[in-house]
């Protein structure tokens, strides 16, 4: 087919681009594809282990029930006067509804005003297992007043035997500059915070008002040995790196991740809150062998 004239105009669609010519004396518009398209789309869970099961996927459109059920994919709102589904258009991964927890002013001592649990894997035909991936969108309100000895919020569940039959590991803010991490507490007592990577991500301060995104990747230790891993990344750099964890202490009890939870204690003693808000979108857990 002849062209007259060449290339009139290429409009650009973002994903190609409209190449319109004159042929015969008439406008003719061609689709044709830009180098970008063939690029792969950036993953939604970027240092997911490949081959994890699913255990869990929370998109925050509806608070749960204080009875867990197949329609409320087994969560359960243990504490949730103040919680709320709210709107939020710069929602990252599954806006534009979010889950909003309300800490109201005056708040201290440890008190957690918006409790939502998973806390059995194997409900609705889950499993449980040594190895745990978490990721997590999370926004704290630009007024936020961090607790100075530091606040939790997601909590990592597993059997210890031994061990008063509980055992807490959870991500914190740890003190006023907020560091993240976690918190082994009970069975043992260790804080692993951040200690590698860019270091303006090693606290989640200069964050409020702003969405982050979180990934946890949290792999048993054999026996009694203190050989398991903790990793988290946020916004996709990696900035907790361990691999001398002991999780279970007692050789004989379960190595097994069993649940998940979302608890935001503020405090330890002391401290007292503004009127603020913590912000979640899209919870994703997965786990394998």
């Amino acid at each position: 087919m002849a062209v007259s004239r060449g290339v009139r105009r290429a409009r650009s669609l973002g994903v190609g681009t409209t190449c319109c010519v004159l042929v015969a004396g008439s406008v003719a518009c061609l689709a044709m594809e830009s180098p970008v398209s063939s690029r792969p789309p950036l993953s939604v869970y970027p240092n997911e282990p490949p081959g994890f099961a699913e255990l869990t996927d929370e998109a925050w459109n509806a608070l749960p029930p204080s009875a867990g059920d197949s329609a409320s994919n087994w969560w359960v709102g243990e504490a949730v006067a103040n919680a709320a589904i709210v709107r939020d258009p710069t929602a990252p991964q599954s806006g534009p509804n979010i889950l909003a927890c309300h800490v109201p002013a005056g708040t201290h001592d440890g008190v957690g005003t918006c409790v939502l649990d998973r806390d059995d894997f194997k409900q609705g035909g889950g499993a449980y297992y040594p190895k745990l991936y978490v990721s997590i969108w999370v926004k704290h309100s630009s007024n936020w007043v961090p607790h100075p000895i530091g606040s939790k919020m997601l909590w990592f569940e597993h059997a210890a035997q031994s061990c008063s039959g509980y055992t807490d590991v959870y991500s914190t803010f740890n003190s006023a500059t907020m560091q993240v991490g976690i918190n082994e507490q009970n069975c043992t007592g260790r804080y692993m915070l951040a200690n590698t990577g860019d270091a303006s991500y090693w606290t989640a301060l200069p964050y409020r008002g702003v969405w982050q995104h979180y990934e946890f990747l949290l792999v048993m230790n054999r026996g009694n040995q203190a050989d398991g891993v903790f990793r988290m990344w946020v916004d996709g750099h990696l900035i907790c790196n361990y691999a001398d964890v002991r999780w279970v202490p007692n050789a004989t009890d379960r190595h097994l991740w069993s649940g998940v939870r979302y608890s935001n204690i503020y405090g330890g003693q002391g401290g007292a809150s503004a009127s603020q808000y913590e912000y979640l979108d899209h919870l994703h857990v997965s786990g394998g062998n």
